[in-house]
Formats: C-alpha cells, structure tokens, sequence
C-alpha cells in the first residue's frame, strides 16, 4: 500500500505510520483492523482523491487478507499538530467508503498513539509535529457508543 499511496499522490506525500492496536501492542488478528496515517504536505486535489478512492477500491477487491481491514487517514501536515473537530480530510474505514469528512474525537487518541507509539513506515518521525495529549483532553471525550 505505501508504494500505491506513494505513486499516487507523488510529490503531496510526506509520510506513512502506524497507530492504534498494532503501534499500542494490543493487536489481535482476528478483531483488530490496520489503523493508518498518511500525512500530505496540504489539502490533496480532487484528481488525486479520485485516484486514492479507485486505488481503495482496487485494494478492496483484491481478495489479500487484510484489504478490508484498513482503517485511515489522509491528513495535511498542518492538521496534524493538535485535534481540531472543524478539520476535514479523507479517511477510509472498515465501515465506511472513501470520502472526505470530518473527525470524531478519536482524533484526539489516534494524535496521542502517533506521538507516543506511532509506527514509521516512511516520512520523518511525528513527535515535535503533534503536540502532547493531555489526560483533561482525553478525560472531555465524549463516549462513541
């Protein structure tokens, strides 16, 4: 999948990690997804989202054991920083299609994971680029259930 992202966005691309169960050490093969960030040096054209959600759906076709298991996002560098719910970029899920849309306040946990435990496939390491979590953050989430 690197390789795909990388030769679709090109020159958009800053870098690719990890998060969530398997940078937290809590993955399980047989209910856990592959959480995953793609970190765009800005907002991707509409050309290149066309692009990203045909190569989804090519992913998701493919029969490879995990292709219906990935969990992401495309975010810009400068999003990255600190969770912001007015924030739109695109995101593709277990339960969800390709699209652009806003977060949830799993952003705020997913920011903490990446900082703390995230995963480096490609790019530079995240940490001086988001900002610390606080326990008060985390404590004002509201519950997704």
């Amino acid at each position: 999948m690197l390789s795909n992202v990388q030769a679709v966005i090109g020159a958009h691309f800053h870098g690719m990690y990890l998060f969530g169960s398997l940078a937290s050490g809590g993955f399980n093969p047989h209910s856990s997804d592959i959480d995953f960030v793609v970190v765009t040096d800005s907002d991707l054209p509409n050309e290149l989202l066309s692009r990203l959600r045909s190569m989804h759906a090519d992913i998701a076709a493919s029969g490879l054991e995990w292709a219906r298991e990935l969990e992401g996002f495309y975010i810009p560098r400068d999003y990255l920083r600190r969770y912001n719910p007015a924030q739109r970029f695109p995101s593709i899920g277990v339960d969800w299609d390709f699209n652009v849309g806003g977060q949830d306040s799993a952003g705020v946990i997913m920011r903490h994971i990446l900082r703390e435990q995230g995963i480096v496939l490609a790019g530079p390491p995240l940490r001086e680029r988001i900002d610390p979590v606080t326990a008060a953050q985390i404590r004002r989430l509201q519950p997704r259930y």
